[in-house]
């Protein structure tokens, strides 16, 4: 080594230049989404399920209350609508209750938004991950 810093990756080979298909996974912050088509516009990109997962969960709170029995199965139902790709289904069943608070209206904006995003059926069927976890927890280490 002369002392000058080396590549990461070879000229010609290696990284995400080298790669087939790359996918970007996040939250709703606009900045990774900003970054992600700025830098990798060719990526997939996916909302993590986890923090999608949350609006639904704060939204039936929202509507229902803390202690309801409405509260669980209907974010069940909602749920499964996003595994199952229905963000439409999703968004239609919010409407009734966006009078009802912040949290609602925060999922309305959100699954609106992230809605491309959310297409969690078909990255299920390519194999891919819809969750961010395993990349924070390896990032950890």
């Amino acid at each position: 080594m002369d002392g000058q810093r080396q590549p990461a990756y070879p000229a010609g080979g290696g990284g995400v230049t080298a790669t087939t298909e790359v996918v970007v996974i996040g939250a709703g912050a606009h900045w990774i989404w900003n970054s992600a088509s700025e830098h990798f516009p060719q990526a997939t990109q996916i909302v993590d399920w986890y923090h999608a997962s949350q609006y639904v969960w704060n939204a039936a709170t929202t509507s229902f209350g803390e202690g309801s029995e409405l509260r669980t199965p209907w974010a069940h139902k909602h749920l499964d609508g996003l595994w199952d790709g229905r963000v439409n289904e999703v968004l239609t069943a919010l409407e009734p209750f966006r009078t009802k608070g912040e949290g609602v209206k925060d999922a309305i904006t959100y699954d609106t938004t992230h809605q491309a995003r959310m297409e969690y059926p078909a990255y299920r069927a390519r194999g891919l991950q819809i969750g961010s976890g395993p990349v924070e927890r390896a990032c950890k280490q």
